[in-house]
């Protein structure tokens, strides 16, 4: 990855990360976030695999109809669709052309509209780039092509059982059409404004009438990061309808979309910040008010769900959490590893419709539900719920099925798969699934809680979680909640200490994040630049903040002489505010910097004056000096090496919400001065392990408790002048209000971002 500037360019390298936090989808009910195995996948049911020479994809299923795009594997061959009917007894039919004299060259088969499998609409090909909207309808036992779609930016959507389908036309504007004597006639037009958004997607319908949008909003208005969504319902029924919230846990979320008529819709809500994230599945009630029927917690493996299936089924890209007979939902069933994604349940039973890739290009599976993958003419989860099969590691698939498809080892052939051996507790339940079930296990083994703290692990508060898995923001190796206990001191009393941070890289730091990396600097050139370097994290805020100290983590290397340690060179610190949530960091306001030496240790800290920063949020940067952290070759281990200590954000694209939050740019400028790199860092694919500690503590000078030290209560003070007679403005308690307490009041004065 280059960062380059007009007077040099330098590569940034990652040396060395530990493993990343590996698969999981459980969470302690301490608050811990723990990993257990990703559930074993299940089989395929039965594939449609086209001719040689030929591939699928694109598909869309409802009731026992399948529309697939087949396009020739190799060349510019022709492109059309081909509908596979299942007939009463179950059986897919082979599948037949679907042809359309002047029909344009499909690009996408997109989905059946509202009548059934009577019409679908897809994309069209023109040259180079894709062309109108189409739909096909079924006609005198052949199809007929209906007029195109007016221009839209997304893909036509069908609303529930009126017929009518809606287009968005652009980031603010979505219209409803119906066909009306051979044209497409616009019925209801919907404005960002009417619902409050700063832009519109359509999510989908969760009941008749009513349809989710989703929308970035203005920053400017809700003081929210940049990117970040809010979920909506409108009700079409009523032209004065008031938009229905989707609540937010926390400030930021992301809807999915939804199925017709179930009146759900799934939600996950993505803190700024790593995993874990929480997904939710929410129901619209009879009053209009949204409320939640399911939660649960992911490190981000699983994705986000991707859609709703007819019958309440919740679908991810390679999952899926059927219904179960109590209206709940069993734990997810994982399919074909890589081979298998964009999973689109269909059908009264909730089939699954999957677009798989295989070694001839690509081709449409189908999984036929309710499972029964052994067979026996009973579903797999009547069994288990029954009783009459056991399914230890909760895939949704008794253990014998696994054993036998070789998914699950039994070397010793006793019928218990090994991974269900284990029951530290004797109690008769295999321990993996006893985590499954949503027992606390231990962050370190992976095993019961309980077994652990039995086995000596401490528990200092007896809430069931290892002492060594509670959240530990100062990474000192000592629980926060035992430190308070112990006596520190917690002025906000929000469970962290003072002087441990409360922003960071991660919500609870644990003693040593696993998946916080090392990266050298490597100089491009056999002369190293002479230029600084800066490093810089955005924080956004929903509220404002004072702050009280900032810090930041690099590795200085064992070899405290070698040209690339840092230790004893200058670094300058700066906070700046963040004037909107898409600003870069040189539009930024500069609030306060300082300057500082690189001590021989993890942690550089700086405190700070009492800084009060505002939505939507605000920079901390530090600089690095020039040669410093360059690449050490040697055969010194990685971990020994002078290292900057920061994250991997991902990308823009994957939706992850870190993705911008880093900010960079080295030179080789001999003359830069460290301010001047303010105006030139870019977003950067990383962000630095900076933290940034707020105690809440209350400010002597403060007055009026607004939480800083202001002009307001500067005024107060000097409306006290003289003898004190008891006025809280008597700060050193000597019976006046004089050039003393004047002298502590100014030295809290707190400067305000923004």
């Amino acid at each position: 990855m280059k960062i380059q500037r007009t007077e040099s360019i330098v590569l940034l390298a990652c040396v060395s990360a530990a493993a990343s936090v590996s698969t999981a989808n459980s969470q302690s009910p301490g608050g811990a976030f723990v990993t257990v195995p990703v559930p074993e996948s299940i089989v395929q049911d039965r594939s449609f695999v086209p001719p040689a020479g030929w591939t699928e994809y694109g598909h869309t299923a409802v009731g026992d109809r399948l529309v697939a795009l087949r396009s020739a594997t190799q060349g510019n061959g022709a492109r059309f669709f081909v509908e596979y009917v299942r007939s009463a007894s179950g059986e897919w039919l082979a599948p037949q052309p679907i042809t359309v004299e002047g029909m344009p060259e499909p690009a996408f088969a997109l989905s059946f509209l509202t009548d059934g499998a009577q019409t679908f609409v897809y994309q069209s090909i023109n040259g180079n780039s894709y062309g109108d909207y189409r739909v096909l309808r079924r006609s005198g036992g052949g199809w007929e092509l209906l007029p195109a779609f007016p221009q839209a930016l997304g893909s036509p959507r069908p609303l529930p059982a009126d017929g009518r389908v809606l287009l968005t036309q652009s980031a603010t504007h979505a219209r409803t059409y119906e066909l009306v004597g051979g044209a497409w006639t616009e019925t209801r037009a919907i404005e960002a404004a009417s619902v409050d958004l700063g832009s519109i997607d359509f999510v989908g319908s969760v009941a008749e009438g009513v349809l989710v949008l989703q929308g970035s909003v203005d920053p400017a208005k809700w003081g929210l990061p940049a990117g970040c969504v809010r979920c909506v319902a409108l009700d079409l029924r009523r032209a004065d309808a008031e938009p229905v919230r989707v609540p937010a846990d926390p400030s930021v979320q992301q809807c999915v979309r939804t199925a017709s008529g179930s009146g759900l819709v799934a939600v996950r809500d993505a803190a700024i910040g790593v995993a874990p994230q929480t997904q939710r599945v929410l129901e619209l009630g009879a009053k209009g008010a949204f409320m939640e029927r399911l939660r649960w917690r992911t490190n981000g493996t699983e994705g986000a769900p991707s859609r709703i299936g007819p019958g309440g089924e919740i679908v991810g890209n390679r999952w899926i959490r059927q219904r179960n007979a109590a209206g709940g939902w069993n734990p997810a069933l994982w399919f074909g590893g890589n081979t298998y994604h964009s999973l689109r349940p269909f059908g009264p039973d909730g089939d699954v419709l999957s677009w798989a890739q295989g070694s001839n290009g690509s081709f449409l599976a189908v999984f036929d539900a309710p499972w029964d993958l052994d067979g026996n003419g009973v579903s797999d989860g009547e069994e288990i719920a029954a009783g009459t099969a056991v399914d230890c590691n909760r895939n949704g698939v008794p253990d014998a099925t696994d054993i036998a498809a070789g998914r699950l080892a039994d070397l010793d052939a006793d019928g218990v798969p090994d991974a269900c051996a284990e029951d530290c507790d004797a109690n008769g339940m295999a321990d993996l699934a006893e985590i499954r079930d949503g027992a606390i296990a231990d962050c370190e083994t992976g095993g019961l809680a309980r077994c652990a703290i039995a086995g000596g692990a401490g528990d200092w508060n007896g809430d069931g979680v290892p002492d060594r898995c509670s959240p530990d923001r100062d990474r000192n190796g000592i629980p926060d909640d035992v430190e308070i206990a112990a006596g520190a001191s917690d002025c906000d009393a929000n469970g962290i200490p003072n002087g441990a941070p409360v922003l960071g890289l991660v919500p609870e730091s644990l003693a040593a994040p696993a998946d916080v990396g090392r990266w050298t600097v490597s100089w491009g050139s056999p002369n190293a630049p002479t230029g600084l370097g800066l490093c810089g994290t955005y924080f956004p805020l929903s509220e404002p903040l004072r702050i009280d100290a900032v810090r930041f983590h690099v590795t200085v290397g064992a070899d405290l002489t070698h040209p690339a340690c840092p230790v004893g060179r200058p670094y300058h610190l700066f906070v700046s505010q963040a004037l909107t949530a898409q600003a870069d960091l040189s539009q930024s306001d500069l609030v306060w910097t300082a300057t500082g030496a690189y001590r021989n240790g993890a942690f550089q800290s700086m405190p700070t004056p009492p800084l009060v920063l505002n939505p939507p949020g605000f920079f901390v940067s530090y600089t690095v000096p020039a040669g410093a952290f360059g690449r050490v070759y040697s055969n010194v281990p990685l971990e020994q090496q002078p290292a900057i200590r920061a994250l991997e954000s991902g990308s823009a694209a994957s939706g992850d919400p870190r993705s911008g939050r880093g900010w960079a740019v080295f030179s080789g400028a001999a003359t830069i001065t460290a301010r001047e790199l303010l105006d030139l860092a870019r977003p950067f694919h990383w962000f630095p392990d900076v933290e940034v500690v707020a105690n809440g503590c209350p400010l002597d000078g403060d007055f009026d408790g607004d939480g800083a030290v202001t002009g307001r209560d500067l005024g107060m003070l000097l409306g006290a002048w003289g003898p004190a007679n008891g006025s809280p403005c008597d700060l050193d308690g000597d019976g006046s209000v004089d050039g003393r307490d004047l002298g502590i009041l100014l030295a809290n004065f707190s400067v305000r971002g923004g």
